[in-house]
């Protein structure tokens, strides 16, 4: 089961570079991201600074929170997307 949950993982993540590799020259915007403290601050500096170098023209602004405000703020649109070491089930 953990097998093939992180082959998914891994496909979407193949998928999303992918899609974000096509849109490499679209329009400068901002990225909103908010993240819990666990992962955000320990796995994301790499990888946000390998976005930033190959999309420069989007501005992500990242902020790092309790898990539950995580899921407030995307819940809210107040984020674009959050990054989470434990998402919580539910709708939305």
């Amino acid at each position: 089961m953990f097998y093939d949950i992180c082959r998914k993982v891994l496909r979407l993540e193949a998928e999303l570079f992918h899609r974000l590799r096509q849109t490499r020259d679209a329009a400068p915007g901002i990225l909103r991201l908010a993240a819990c403290y666990t992962a955000g601050l320990h796995q994301l500096p790499p990888v946000l600074n390998r976005f930033r170098r190959d999309y420069p023209a989007i501005d992500v602004r990242d902020s790092y929170h309790r898990i539950g405000e995580v899921h407030e703020l995307v819940l809210d649109q107040r984020a674009d997307l959050g990054y989470l070491c434990y998402p919580r089930r539910g709708a939305g």
